[in-house]
């Protein structure tokens, strides 16, 4: 499934970026907390490094906490669905390529069989 480069690279980034550029007036604004939460450079900025880094690390263990569940659940379901079809095809049916899944070839050269 091409989902890694699509979901997974984007939603990392941008859970990690978060991190790094949480706005404490833009959290007190819209979750109501009183500016524990703050971005790792902000943190910096305003002497307060270490809530910066819990917050990098919250943003961290969230990002790792969706690939264990994302696992977890591929996992599951590959197993069930291989109880009914298999997931892999057969040597010979990989040799020939798209013609054996789908009955016809992705690019065809004129002329040639």
């Amino acid at each position: 499934m091409a989902i890694l480069h699509t979901h997974a690279s984007a939603g990392s980034l941008g859970g990690t970026l978060a991190g790094f550029f949480a706005v404490p007036k833009l959290n007190r604004l819209f979750y109501g907390f009183s500016g524990q939460y703050i971005g790792l450079f902000y943190g910096l900025t305003n002497g307060r490094t270490a809530a910066g880094i819990r917050q990098i690390a919250v943003q961290l263990l969230g990002i790792l906490f969706v690939v264990i569940v994302n696992i977890l659940s591929r996992s599951i379901i590959c197993l069930f669905v291989q109880l009914f079809v298999p997931l892999r095809m057969s040597q010979e049916d990989m040799e020939i390529g798209d013609e054996a899944a789908h009955g016809e070839e992705a690019y065809v050269i004129w002329g040639h069989n």
